[in-house]
């Protein structure tokens, strides 16, 4: 067990924003050739060097690291009304934001024409295009923002990092128990929590990496 830790806040990792943007340029790319499904030779040339999928994984466990390394790297306790509160104030406003845009953009028909009882109607009574399961990322609803799978699986699964962290305080051979529950449960969250539970143990063990 790492003893090590000191009452200091931990320094900065920097140069995890560069790899961060490389990844997101990947996805960006990844999207960009793959849009033409019937070409699929050059996609999957492509794709060996531009792999989205390999890249959204690398962001989990990059937030795995990120969130819970602060915490190995210290003393300090995790305070989970304040950790929670930081996290939902950090990926919530965006979110919503872009899902009312996007909203408004799918009914710019409507709009333009001046109809909006209809618009106003759906969104506040009647919900049938499933907004409100979109805004509270229930149901696995994506119609308006595709990619906002990812912001729901990092939502749920950055809430159990102070959880996991506590654990491998604790002992981290309870984390290693998880590798194998998150490959054997089926779920849609499960799968990715595979990914965060590597990034906390890559945190947890940064120090003797490092050295």
């Amino acid at each position: 067990m790492l003893t090590s830790r000191i009452d200091t806040e931990p320094q900065r990792l920097d140069y995890l924003d560069s790899v961060r943007g490389i990844a997101a340029m990947m996805v960006v790319i990844y999207h960009f050739i793959g849009w033409n499904w019937p070409d699929y030779t050059k996609f999957h040339v492509a794709s060996m060097v531009f792999n989205g999928a390999d890249a959204v994984s690398f962001f989990f466990v990059l937030s795995g690291f990120v969130l819970s390394y602060k915490y190995f790297q210290s003393d300090k306790e995790v305070k989970m009304g304040n950790y929670i509160f930081k996290r939902i104030l950090r990926l919530y406003p965006a979110f919503i934001f872009t899902i009312i845009v996007n909203y408004l953009y799918w009914n710019r028909a409507l709009l333009l024409e001046g109809n909006c009882i209809p618009v106003l109607k759906d969104m506040f009574l009647n919900n049938d295009q499933k907004l409100w399961e979109e805004l509270a990322m229930v149901r696995l609803a994506h119609k308006f923002y595709i990619p906002g799978w990812t912001l729901g699986v990092e939502m749920v699964l950055s809430l159990a990092v102070p959880v996991l962290v506590y654990l491998s305080r604790k002992n981290i051979k309870m984390i290693w128990w998880v590798i194998p529950m998150s490959i054997f449960i089926e779920n849609h969250f499960s799968s990715f929590a595979l990914h965060f539970v590597l990034g906390i143990m890559l945190a947890y063990y940064y120090p003797q990496i490092k050295e």
